[in-house]
């Protein structure tokens, strides 16, 4: 996903770009569809390195830390896209001499229509940081935020995917039980979806103002939102982005 932003918006040659995974076959799947070449260590890699993208799991960077941090000499930096664990403790984690870009991206960006937010204040040097958002537009569509905000884009777009998803499911289910077979339920839900969202995008009406639009009065479309409405859609929409800001929250004390 990386590779194919920074090779597609000219950002990097191929032949500059190497990778490591603890599961070798994996990296070399990724090199074989990107022209990057593998690398057979995380301390080799970093050793070799300007730039370094952490793509861990929150869970794991404690042990992938401890087996590179020697490695992160004065000068170079390091990208990360975990949730939850702030700059200073990546960068004291990595041995304190690096500096640390912090960048907040959904799985949408492996379709090319990612949300990514990237930290306008960490201490990585600006072209850093420059580079990193230059990656995840590429990928999709990036915003700056400050540090103190990823948690509430974690909560947002970071696992926003997951609600929508459960929301076009439950479309499909709905378009099942009035009739439809199941592979046109779900086309016309994922479809519904990603037109909906591109209006939005474009920034031409309010949200207020296109929802009126499909709303005739006393027509289907209001029968169905008051019913949503009535149900506390709003509402579970909104306590579920609070829990997961929360738990964000909690990963990073």
């Amino acid at each position: 996903m990386l590779i194919r932003g920074m090779l597609g918006a000219g950002l990097a040659a191929a032949d500059r770009v190497a990778v490591f995974d603890v599961f070798p076959d994996a990296a070399a799947a990724v090199c074989k569809q990107t022209g990057a070449r593998a690398e057979s260590s995380a301390r080799k890699l970093v050793s070799g390195s300007d730039v370094v993208f952490l793509c861990v799991k929150p869970q794991q960077f404690a042990h992938a830390a401890e087996e590179v941090k020697t490695a992160f000499k004065p000068g170079k930096s390091a990208v990360s896209i975990m949730a939850g664990v702030p700059s200073p403790r990546i960068q004291q984690a990595l041995g304190g001499k690096c500096g640390v870009a912090r960048v907040m991206p959904n799985t949408p960006c492996l379709a090319g229509q990612g949300a990514s937010a990237v930290a306008r204040d960490t201490d990585a040097p600006q072209p850093i940081k420059d580079f990193a958002f230059s990656v995840f537009d590429a990928l999709g569509a990036a915003v700056w935020v400050d540090e103190k905000q990823m948690d509430a884009v974690t909560a947002l777009s970071g696992s926003g995917p997951a609600y929508v998803f459960m929301f076009i499911e439950a479309l499909a289910d709905a378009g099942v039980a009035s009739g439809l077979d199941r592979a046109t339920a779900e086309k016309l839900a994922a479809q519904t979806v990603l037109g909906s969202a591109a209006l939005a995008a474009q920034g031409e009406y309010s949200l207020c103002e296109l929802r009126a639009q499909v709303t005739s009065p006393a027509g289907t479309t209001a029968a169905a939102t008051a019913v949503l409405e009535s149900r506390g859609f709003r509402g579970a929409v909104i306590d579920a982005v609070a829990a997961a800001w929360k738990r964000s929250l909690e990963l990073g004390a």
